[in-house]
């Protein structure tokens, strides 16, 4: 399991190997690999300060 796929696997919801510079799927397809250097956060659920 990759801790952080590139940021074109993550939007295409596609298997990434995490491998640097570019990774083995957008290698094949021929596409820029970029990795975001800031995950996003998820924030919290709805409903969850309401459970409190």
């Amino acid at each position: 399991r990759v801790s952080r796929a590139c940021d074109q696997c993550r939007t295409a919801r596609e298997k990434c190997d995490g491998n640097q510079p570019t990774c083995s799927p957008c290698f094949d397809l021929k596409r820029g690999c970029t990795y975001t250097s800031n995950p996003r956060k998820r924030g919290l659920q709805p409903g969850y300060i309401r459970s409190l």
